[in-house]
């Protein structure tokens, strides 16, 4: 039998409720979960090994928001209001159903080797069918007796590395990317609507034939083609310019993640601070970048553009970012103890 990862759902909450905990946060990082594991029965060698790697020891899970999900989730139940039968009150309907979904905290553990495990934890936005990849626990008791046979070596490069078994397992939310989750969620409605239902409303009102509502996504489709082919407005130029737009700045934005993770990941080490991207996981702050780099092209020029030559400019923009922060470090003076 296949050996799988072993998970539990360790809280069944909302988005809302989420929203609320953050918002009563002042701290960074704000604690769901904890759960401090005995180790009583260690030998005091293997105890002092424990106390030289906390970093091993002690594990700490953040929950995190990938913006592709969040916005799949929201696609999701987009449709599904408008298919539902939704005829007004779109935006605030489907504001209420994605803040009331039900929403789950997952543990999880994961075997590495026969001789490694690690402990994660994730967000379960789309209340679909358990991962088949997990064997869960039912009760969050039984989960919380298999931590107890966690273990990892401290060298993965080594059969002989010391092994620390963990004593707490901790599962915490960024408080900032939850504090104002409504706004962030009622912008990707307005941006799936405004991008997938183009025709499809008008005074807030779901004007779409229930013809075309019954054949599902495809029909809203379909009733979209029909109504764009008919506005002048929208000649076959105007589309193609404006796919060829779309697919610059994708090309911009997916190279941009390119060389953040060059820049960023050859010297990273989780034990001490090392550089990092403020901002690079935001899509809203990414877009203001793209734009930044490119402000003295025109839109035109920027469609002009070659991709070498795309790449090169944004190169260079990091390139004086980064000279500005080496002669900034260099004229810095010691400072004499007070």
């Amino acid at each position: 039998m296949e050996n799988r990862d072993r998970a539990c759902v360790i809280m069944d909450t909302t988005l809302e409720e989420l929203q609320e905990i953050a918002r009563n946060s002042t701290d960074y990082r704000t604690k769901l979960y904890e759960k401090k594991i005995d180790r009583s029965d260690l030998s005091p060698e293997q105890m002092r090994l424990q106390g030289a790697n906390r970093w091993y020891a002690e594990q700490n899970s953040e929950i995190i928001f990938y913006r592709d999900e969040l916005e799949k989730m929201v696609e999701k139940n987009v449709y599904d209001e408008v298919l539902g039968g939704c005829k007004e009150n779109l935006e605030k309907k489907i504001y209420e159903r994605i803040m009331n979904l039900d929403v789950k905290i997952i543990g999880s553990i994961h075997n590495i080797d026969s001789n490694n495990k690690s402990v994660l934890a994730e967000i379960n936005l789309n209340y679909d069918e358990p991962n088949p990849r997990y064997e869960y626990y039912n009760k969050l008791e039984d989960f919380e007796k298999e931590l107890k046979t966690v273990k990892r070596k401290t060298s993965f490069s080594s059969e002989t590395g010391d092994q620390i078994w963990l004593e707490k397992y901790t599962i915490e939310i960024y408080t900032h990317s939850f504090r104002n989750i409504d706004e962030d969620i009622k912008k990707l409605i307005k941006k799936t609507i405004r991008n997938n239902l183009t025709y499809c409303i008008k005074s807030g009102k779901v004007i779409v034939p229930e013809e075309y509502l019954g054949k599902g996504k495809a029909g809203i489709e379909e009733w979209r083609q029909i109504k764009s082919s008919s506005n002048k407005n929208n000649s076959m130029e105007k589309r193609i310019l404006k796919a060829t737009y779309r697919e610059k700045r994708l090309f911009a934005s997916d190279n941009m993640y390119n060389i953040f993770r060059e820049m960023t990941e050859k010297n990273h080490n989780w034990k001490i601070p090392s550089l990092e991207i403020e901002g690079r996981y935001n899509q809203q702050k990414m877009s203001a970048l793209i734009t930044e780099v490119f402000k003295d092209k025109s839109r035109q020029e920027f469609m002009e553009m070659s991709e070498e030559d795309i790449m090169k400019k944004m190169k260079e923009y990091w390139k004086n970012i980064l000279m500005d922060a080496y002669n900034a470090v260099d004229a810095i003076e010691s400072k004499k103890g007070q």
